[in-house]
């Protein structure tokens, strides 16, 4: 059961840095301003408290950014699946070489191997993604203009 763990971590760092996430937009970002860190932004003035309250005053904002989110979830279980299909010789090698070491040469190796072994299912997930962002950017723009802004 831990080698599955290691697999789904591998792969999920993987997908990780080959992609980004939907950005918000808004105050609490939800907007064009408020990012991390940032007055009103996840991080921000008011904590918990003020993203629920971003979510009560903007419900329009709020829906685009759970889908797009839960777009995203999605690619990534595709591309789980699909290389777990694709690469099972792959990735049990890469379990087995980083198994002690997770620096060493060896796992190193795997990882490698593993990686161009399941590219064209980080390409499938780069373009879900990208479909992902497209989608809950014209939600946001829709939310702009309506009642929700």
């Amino acid at each position: 059961m831990a080698k599955v763990y290691l697999a789904a971590a591998t792969l999920s760092a993987a997908i990780l840095a080959a992609t980004a996430t939907v950005h918000g937009r808004g105050p609490g970002g939800f907007g064009r301003f408020g990012g991390p860190g940032e007055p009103g932004g996840p991080g921000g003035r008011g904590g918990p408290a003020g993203a629920i309250t971003e979510r009560l005053l903007f419900p329009c904002r709020a829906a685009c950014l759970d889908a797009g989110r839960s777009c995203a979830d999605d690619a990534d279980d595709a591309a789980v699946a699909c290389a777990e299909a694709a690469c099972p010789t792959e990735i049990e090698s890469a379990r087995t070489a980083c198994a002690d070491e997770t620096s060493s040469d060896e796992c190193r190796d795997a990882r490698s191997t593993l990686r161009e072994c399941m590219q064209s299912c980080l390409i499938d997930r780069r373009t879900a993604a990208d479909a992902c962002r497209t989608t809950a950017d014209d939600c946001l723009d829709a939310c702009d203009t309506g009642s929700d802004g």
